[in-house]
């Protein structure tokens, strides 16, 4: 009954903040915690039965997210390979993260898997996750929560825009000046965005 890989870490950066008209380095710690959906042990079973067992993405996220909580960090950042999906809750769902969401604890959500991006674009014709209760797909909140999911492919990138806002001795999110995007490789126009030089230098 303990995971084989760790499930969660934290990272301890510097933000350089303007304080008085001068910069001071302002310390923060983000909690990271990971989950894989649970048909993992269905799709990969020549490989994982007898060795490991699943636990649902609600139960797993109340099992470890008070101690990641307890290393006195500024938020937790989920991040789930799993979509969104509105069916009713089972420890075994693949696209659990509608109910990941409602966790206390969980601050921002970067999702992955089921082939499609959130927020969708405007030009993307009929939203999927938009009539979802709990869902803003304009601005990528779940329940509250900033979240993207960054399609497929390496196709797009997702991206969150994170406002802080210092409060009692740790950092904040606040939800006004936070917004989630899916920013495409490939312009309307056809072109495509410019590769990193020292990206394509490693791909090479």
């Amino acid at each position: 009954d303990q995971p084989i890989y760790p499930p969660y870490a934290v990272l301890e950066r510097t933000l350089k903040v303007q304080v008085d008209g001068k910069t001071i380095d302002a310390p923060i710690r983000v909690g990271i915690i990971g989950f894989t959906p649970p048909p993992i042990m269905m799709w990969d079973k020549r490989n994982l039965e007898g060795k490991v067992y699943t636990k649902g993405l609600v139960e797993a996220a109340r099992e470890y997210l008070p101690k990641l909580r307890a290393q006195n960090v500024d938020f937790t950042i989920a991040i789930s390979h799993g979509g969104i999906d509105r069916s009713q809750y089972t420890p075994d769902m693949e696209n659990a993260n509608l109910y990941l969401a409602q966790e206390p604890g969980i601050d921002v959500l970067l999702l992955g898997h089921s082939h499609t991006a959130f927020p969708e674009s405007a030009s993307a014709g009929k939203k999927r996750f938009a009539d979802i209760d709990g869902v803003d797909d304009e601005r990528g909140f779940i329940h509250g929560k900033p979240t993207v999911m960054g399609n497929f492919w390496g196709k797009s990138i997702g991206l969150i825009e994170l406002g802080l806002v210092r409060e009692g001795g740790h950092w904040k999110i606040d939800p006004a000046k936070t917004h989630s995007e899916v920013r495409d490789i490939k312009n309307a126009d056809g072109s495509t965005v410019a590769p990193d030089a020292e990206i394509a230098k490693l791909v090479e």
